[in-house]
């Protein structure tokens, strides 16, 4: 049964047993805190103010944000198996039970966070046209004259949309205000009618 203390009240080699896991546990907690949201400090946001001209320099993959949730999901399990533990389990070490899953839930909220604002952003850029492959040199923006070219080009396209509106309703009411003309069963012509 291995070194039982005299009383035999406690398995000294179980104690130690859980007593290591839970300093790996309280290790591994020190260690997410030195790489804390990597989607909050790493993701680049789309620009807002480029206007559709503007090359989106953003960040496209997905990378960081998985990082994130690999880590909320380490964190909520090292949680759990805190919760599973009892206040003895917890003495002499640096931190109580109730510290420790506070401490866990903060790191599991942090991190589960950090993931939806990555998710959310590179998103956000591959639909504004960032490149999925991270690595890819990003395409050098418009000169203004390039611009200036392109809404010329656009406001032309506009106007002759509203010029051929324009010709259609002016042809729809013409269609409608010419006489009609219907035959009559006496003689067998056709008489407008007013």
């Amino acid at each position: 049964m291995g070194c039982a203390r005299q009383g035999g009240a406690v398995d000294a080699v179980d104690g130690r047993g859980r007593r290591g896991r839970l300093r790996l546990l309280v290790a591994f907690a020190a260690l997410t805190l030195a790489a804390p949201s990597c989607s909050f400090f790493f993701v680049r946001r789309p620009d807002a103010a480029g206007g559709g001209y503007a090359q989106a320099n953003c960040t496209s993959s997905g990378a960081l944000p998985t990082a994130d949730v690999v880590l909320a999901l380490l964190q909520t399990v090292r949680t759990l198996y805190a919760v599973s533990l009892s206040d003895s389990d917890y003495q002499g070490m640096a931190l109580s039970r109730s510290s420790d899953i506070s401490f866990g839930l903060t790191l599991t909220t942090m991190f589960a966070t950090s993931a939806v604002y990555g998710f959310h952003n590179v998103n956000a850029c591959r639909e504004m046209g960032g490149s999925s492959r991270p690595y890819e040199r990003p395409v050098p923006s418009a000169t203004r004259a390039q611009k200036k070219a392109d809404e010329d080009a656009e406001e032309a396209a506009v106007q002759a949309r509203l010029r051929a509106r324009a010709a259609a309703a002016a042809g729809a009411a013409a269609a409608n205000a010419a006489p009609t003309v219907t035959p009559t069963a006496v003689d067998g012509g056709a008489d407008p009618i007013p």
